[in-house]
């Protein structure tokens, strides 16, 4: 006859059991989003779109005058801003240092190249938040990097 003592012990055994299997369930779960954050962050970076306007701003720098962006200049820069932004967003996800650490010096670069521009665009647009996430980690890479002292 099983006494009410063992049936205590094996609902607890059980109820144990399915704390570990949900804790672990949950441990999978932020691995997977994580993972799957890490994914969308080099999806962005290797947009073909972006890669080639990346360049082409990147290709900037080290100039001594600022460049003036107008026509399809303007709207490469424009992408570039849209898209450093996008990825420096993901900090919520991704680490920062992970972030910097990865694409640290040519998001540094590009905020040095494009900080006038992201200034006039936020004047223009009433917006003194637009690219924020991108004129943060900008400054910290191009701080870290010692960007501003090779321009």
């Amino acid at each position: 006859m099983i006494t009410k003592e063992v049936l205590n012990l094996v609902f607890t055994g059980l109820g144990a059991t399915a704390a570990i299997i949900g804790a672990g369930g949950i441990v999978y779960a932020a691995w997977t989003f994580r993972f799957n954050t890490w994914l969308k962050a080099q999806e962005i970076y290797m947009d073909k779109e972006f890669r080639e306007a990346r360049e082409k701003v990147l290709g900037y720098f080290g100039c001594k005058e600022k460049p003036a962006f107008i026509d399809k200049m303007r709207e490469h820069a424009l992408l570039v801003c849209r898209k450093m932004d996008e990825l420096a967003r993901l900090e919520w996800y991704v680490d920062k240092e992970k972030i910097i650490e990865t694409w640290g010096i040519p998001m540094g670069k590009s905020w040095i190249i494009l900080e006038k521009l992201v200034h006039d665009k936020r004047k223009h647009d009433n917006n003194e938040n637009k690219w924020d996430a991108f004129k943060k980690i900008g400054e910290e890479a191009a701080q870290k990097y010692n960007l501003r002292q090779k321009q």
